[in-house]
């Protein structure tokens, strides 16, 4: 999946000594277009980036793990796709996950 770039762009303030770059949040390229971004965050404004054209110093960070999880979850998905087809009797089952672990190994981009 390919993932699009919107920014939110800093406030205005009237003396502003430093320019402040755009935070870039990332959304899924679907077809319907999503009102907020993976984040959650609710944007205005239209996407014309790519995830991967910009600036990792200002990407959003929870949409840089998320992302990161996501593609990991795709190639763990691809490669078990790919691996050659086991007997019932010769696997060796895993027991299942609890969500909870789940989701702190994923918050904390383990």
């Amino acid at each position: 999946m390919r993932y699009l770039a919107v920014p939110q762009l800093p406030r205005r303030k009237l003396f502003r000594r430093r320019s402040q770059m755009a935070l870039w949040h990332a959304l899924a390229d679907s077809s319907p277009q999503a009102a907020d971004a993976l984040c959650g965050f609710r944007y205005s404004l239209e996407a014309h980036r790519t995830w991967d054209q910009t600036l990792p110093d200002a990407r959003c960070e929870q949409c840089d793990r998320l992302t990161a999880a996501a593609e990991r979850a795709r190639s763990a998905m691809s490669a078990a796709e790919a691996a050659p087809f086991v007997e019932p009797e010769a696997a060796t089952f895993i027991e299942p996950v609890r969500a909870e672990l789940l989701k702190r190994r994923i918050s904390q981009g383990a």
